[in-house]
């Protein structure tokens, strides 16, 4: 059973996407990026109390970090894949 609200609204964000891609970012937050910062800083701390690293989420978290630096705050957290995407390759 899938518990997630992500799944239930995922297919609204799909057009928000290609159109942010293109610098129209159009699209009413559900979470946005200082939500989503928050959620990822506390899944750090959970794991160092267990005195593992994840690595993954380390870099993660750096990126949706900067992206919030950079104005993308109060944007939807599923365009932090736009954000990264525009970052590699040097669109930013």
């Amino acid at each position: 059973m899938d518990s997630s609200g992500a799944a239930k609204i995922a297919h609204l964000k799909t057009k928000a996407i290609p159109d942010a891609m293109n610098n129209n970012p159009n699209i009413k937050s559900s979470f946005n990026v200082s939500s989503s910062l928050k959620d990822m800083k506390l899944m750090i701390e959970e794991i160092k109390k267990l005195n593992k690293e994840f690595h993954v989420i380390n870099g993660a978290t750096k990126y949706v970090a900067e992206a919030g630096k950079e104005g993308w705050s109060d944007c939807d957290a599923s365009l932090v894949s736009v954000y990264i995407n525009k970052k590699l390759n040097n669109y930013l």
